[in-house]
């Protein structure tokens, strides 16, 4: 983008749709599939993906995608608007999409897509992109590990918990249901519990709120902390302990925390993190 070009009658914008599976010809009637999305913009085509460092936002060639076939082009029409605010809007998407967030089920790209077209438009993309996603979070118990949420960087580890117990309510009662077995146990109950936590508002929508990741607090940045492997022993009792007040901060790999042995500064790290509960705050 050149930000200091202007477009006489507005700039053309397109959301660009791409099947990520056959089997979408068969149920895309249905308002479900996997699909692939992406925001064209005269000619260039901007995308979210994994990526082990940086951002993951991209731009790229339309249909130049190895693994999806093109199924259609959603025009968003002639917008009034400059390319100096298309390169502020991505400027500020970047950061917010970093690579090694990404996630299949939580944090995918429709949902950068979702955002970006909501910058452009105020308004969001069809659910139906990235409903399979949803209904996948609504029964995440019965799905391989692969698929499972990250806790403490896709959702909170209470919010996983909830969900954990939400989907095993659910299975339950399906099977109660289906075998004609009474249960005082109502689905809804459990649902009324996850709303408390936020969970489940507008859950077959695009958007949603993952931790925030930010930059440390910067008296931080300079203080030593112990860098601690989120897959080892320990890492995973602190992952567990969080919610006893363990103050911190949490990257894909890594684990934060002040104590002895504290060798670490933050500035040589990945400059951003999740806070664990009041990090942010720590004098």
């Amino acid at each position: 983008l050149n930000p200091g070009m202007a477009a006489a009658d507005g700039i053309r914008v397109t959301l660009n749709v791409y099947d990520l599976l056959k089997v979408n010809q068969y149920f895309h009637c249905c308002g479900i599939g996997a699909y692939h999305t992406g925001i064209e913009i005269d000619g260039v085509e901007w995308a979210y993906g994994h990526s082990e460092r940086g951002t993951g936002v991209y731009a790229c060639a339309p249909g130049s995608h190895q693994h999806a076939i093109f199924r259609e082009k959603i025009e968003l029409g002639q917008l009034d608007i400059s390319y100096q605010d298309i390169a502020e809007t991505l400027q500020r998407l970047r950061p917010r999409f970093p690579g090694f967030r990404y996630h299949l089920l939580y944090y995918n790209c429709n949902h950068f897509t979702a955002d970006f077209y909501h910058e452009l438009t105020t308004e969001y993309p069809p659910p139906y992109l990235n409903r399979l996603a949803a209904l996948a979070r609504r029964f995440i118990c019965c799905l391989p590990k692969s698929f499972q949420p990250r806790p403490g960087i896709d959702i909170s580890p209470d919010e996983w918990k909830l969900q954990k117990k939400t989907c095993s309510q659910r299975v339950w009662n399906g099977f109660t249901s289906f075998f004609g077995v009474d249960t005082e146990d109502d689905d809804d109950n459990v649902e009324a519990k996850v709303e408390d936590v936020g969970r489940q508002s507008n859950e077959m929508l695009l958007v949603r709120s993952p931790p925030r990741l930010e930059t440390p607090n910067p008296s931080h940045i300079s203080r030593p902390w112990r860098k601690i492997p989120n897959q080892s022993t320990e890492g995973k009792a602190v992952e567990e302990e969080q919610e006893l007040g363990t103050l911190g901060y949490k990257s894909e790999d890594h684990t934060y925390v002040e104590g002895e042995d504290a060798d670490v500064d933050l500035e040589s790290e990945d400059p951003l993190m999740v806070p664990m509960n009041s990090a942010s705050n720590i004098n």
